[in-house]
């Protein structure tokens, strides 16, 4: 099962105060999703509470990294840092072309990816590829 952060009807860019879930799945060829409200879910229940409804994806914006964990330990995969319309999302992650960091446009096409720089010590930036687990030098 598919579970999309939801803030109305976008991606919802943090994962840790995301109001609802979009849980969907796949029955005899057709798509099924519903709207689970997650208001009152504290962020170091919310991946046991996706886990316990089935949830083997997440799609999300920004993400804690104990967060990640959490999900990561209860088998949950994680496409994080995306952006854009929930129903475009599910679009691009049905035609199997959502990854991690997918700013998306209508109909699911991609619009580029975020590139994620950080500050390093002594006042430069840290990036050139950008991204968790891509490392470039400080300028």
């Amino acid at each position: 099962m598919l579970a999309i952060a939801l803030f109305e009807t976008r991606v919802a860019p943090r994962f840790d105060f995301a109001p609802a879930f979009r849980l969907v799945e796949e029955k005899a060829g057709q798509t099924q999703a519903v709207d689970v409200a997650a208001q009152d879910w504290r962020a170091d229940e919310r991946a046991m509470r996706l886990a316990e409804r089935g949830v083997d994806v997440l799609i999300c914006g920004a993400i804690d990294r104990q967060s990640a964990e959490q999900l990561v330990r209860q088998g949950i995969r994680v496409l994080d840092w995306v952006s854009g319309e929930a129903d475009d999302a599910l679009s691009a992650f049905q035609s199997g072309e959502l990854r991690s960091h997918h700013r998306l446009g209508p109909g699911g096409r991609s619009r580029g990816c975020w590139r994620i720089q950080r500050r390093c010590r002594g006042g430069g930036r840290q990036g050139g590829g950008g991204g968790r687990g891509r490392r470039g030098g400080c300028s």
